[in-house]
Formats: C-alpha cells, structure tokens, sequence
C-alpha cells in the first residue's frame, strides 16, 4: 500500500498542528492554508508579538491554540490580545476561555 499520496491529498483536512518543542523563531506561514481547529506552538523560541499576530488569520476556525513558553508570552498583554485576534477560542495555553475573557479582550484591542 503506498500511503504517501493519500497523505498529500489529505492535507487540507488536517485539523490539529503541534509544533511544540521545536526551537521555532516565527510562525510558519504554511499553517495558514490548513483548517486548523487546534494548534500548539509552546515552548519554542518565538519572541515577536506582530509574528504571533499572524495566528488572526485562523479566527473563523481555531478553537485551540498554545503558545506559553516563548519569550512573547511574557509580553503585556498577550493573553488579552491573542483572545482578541482569536474570537472563537475556547482554549488557550491549556486554559477554558470564557465569554467574560473575550469581553475583557474586546475591552482590551479598544483602548489607544
């Protein structure tokens, strides 16, 4: 059975990355076609907060999505901004999002 060209057709049906532990410096751009619902990104090295920002893209389907660990975690505001950019997020860094942390996060993208 060759396997490899039913995984190359079968890419637009992954739903979950997991790219953690991999000592990555930005976000790769090649997630981006895929309809992600989950992706796991902690404990690397990612240190941008415009280079995180690029996960928005993923907003109509993510619903999991993991980034502590990297030096951008402890930027102000992160956590706040990434619920922002992310509106259907249920879990983020192995936290329950909850209607109350999107209404903080909206409060939050709003401010000058």
């Amino acid at each position: 059975v060759n396997v490899l060209p039913l995984m190359v057709r079968s890419w637009d049906r992954i739903q979950m990355v997991d790219l953690s532990f991999n000592h990555l410096t930005r976000v790769p751009d090649e997630l981006f076609v895929l309809p992600l619902v989950a992706l796991h990104l902690h404990s690397n090295s990612l240190t941008s907060l415009a280079d995180l920002e690029k996960v928005k893209r993923l907003g109509e389907t993510l619903l999991t999505f993991s980034a502590n660990g990297n030096p951008v975690s402890e930027v102000k505001d992160y956590r706040g901004l990434v619920i922002h950019w992310l509106p259907k997020l249920r879990s983020f860094d192995s936290h329950t999002i909850t209607m109350l942390d999107h209404q903080r996060a909206a409060g939050l993208a709003r401010q000058p």
